[in-house]
This record gives C-alpha cells, sequence and structure tokens, in this order.
C-alpha cells in the first residue's frame, strides 16, 4: 500500500532516518531535485518508517480510497505547509546560503551591536518541523550560523561543549548562550530577556 510523505512537514533532509529502517529499500533519492522518494513496488505497509519519523511527515495508505483522503487533507492542510516548514530554526537545516557565515565574517559579525551566532555541524541538525523558528522568538535580531566541523577551532575559542549552540554577542563580547537543542519558544524567554536590557 501506498507510503505517503507530507510535504509540509517533511524537510526531505538528506540524513533521514527512515530509509535506514526500510527492509526492502523502497526509500530511493532524486539526483536532481534531492527529495525522497518510495517505491510502492518494495514497499510492504511494514510501518517501520512511520515509527521513525520525528516529525510525522510519513503516512501509510491501507486502501486506495484512504489514499485520496490524506492527499486531500495534504492539499488542503493549512497549518502545514512547504513555505511555512522552510524558514531559517534554531537547530535546524540551513536554508538560505546568505545565513551561513565564515570564520573571517564571524569575527566583523560579533562586533555588530547585538546579533545571534547558532554553531552547529551536521549531527545536531534536527528536523525543521521540530524547531522553533528565529522569526518566532528574534524577529528584530540578525542571525548567522557557521559550522564547527569547517572551523574547527571554534570549539575551543567560545568553549563549545554541546551542539546546536546558540549566543548573542554585542560588540565583540558574549551576552548570553543556549547550548543544546530547545524545541519550545517559552525556552528562549530568559535568554531573549537579558538582550531586551542591552542598550543600543
Amino acid at each position: 500500500m501506498p507510503v505517503i510523505i507530507h510535504p509540509g512537514k517533511c524537510d526531505q533532509a538528506k540524513e533521514c532516518s527512515c530509509p535506514e529502517v526500510c527492509p526492502n529499500e523502497a526509500w530511493y533519492r532524486d539526483p536532481e531535485d534531492r527529495k525522497w522518494l518510495i517505491n510502492e513496488s518494495k514497499g510492504i505497509s511494514c510501518g517501520l518508517c512511520i515509527k521513525a519519523c520525528p516529525s510525522g511527515a510519513v503516512l501509510l495508505a491501507t486502501t486506495l480510497e484512504e489514499k485520496e483522503k490524506i492527499l486531500e487533507h495534504i492539499k488542503n492542510d493549512k497549518e502545514f505547509t512547504p513555505e511555512k516548514l522552510f524558514v531559517e530554526r534554531y537547530g535546524g537545516m540551513l536554508i538560505e546560503n546568505k545565513t551561513e557565515i565564515s570564520i573571517q565574517e564571524l569575527d566583523s559579525k560579533i562586533k555588530e551591536n547585538i546579533v545571534l551566532i547558532e554553531f552547529f555541524n551536521d549531527d545536531s541538525i534536527h528536523c525543521l518541523i521540530n524547531c522553533v523558528p528565529y522569526s518566532d522568538f528574534a524577529p528584530d535580531l540578525e542571525v548567522y550560523k557557521i559550522n564547527v566541523d569547517q572551523n574547527k577551532e571554534l570549539k575551543d575559542r567560545y568553549s563549545i561543549k554541546e551542539l546546536p549552540i546558540l549566543i548573542a554577542f554585542s560588540k565583540g563580547r558574549e551576552i548570553k548562550r543556549i547550548e543544546g537543542f530547545i524545541g519550545e519558544k517559552k525556552g528562549f524567554q530568559e535568554f531573549l530577556s537579558t538582550l531586551s536590557n542591552i542598550k543600543p
């Protein structure tokens, strides 16, 4: 029976756990648009990919009628859409290339009045839908991301013990940090209250 991927919940990350658990290798990656696809002739309706998906994006239709209902629901789903999903989020994959900076750019960015820098690596990336959008808790602040694996000296320079980590800088000095993944907006309240006390 068909397995359906909800496009408003799945970020199509190459690190997806669903293909890893498929006993028949029904999952494959389109080489051109880099999206996950499922070969229905290989699927055995075991449901392992549904259990493995951390975002609830994988759905199984047991009948053709159920498949049509699921597709209709996805089509009319206004809460979960690709446009809402693919925005910069703390702990999520990089969406816009202009957000990622080099170590040379980092040195100049942290001299601004208030700027947020997210340090990450591939192992620290979570499914987008489980990550809080920056627009939800820091809509007026500049946010940049830097890959620690490509700039290994950063771990020692900023005493990074856990990734991802979000550090607020003001005029070259660290103001506040959040270390580790946070998947709820309220987890950023104390962090932001500290920043609100900084004079421009």
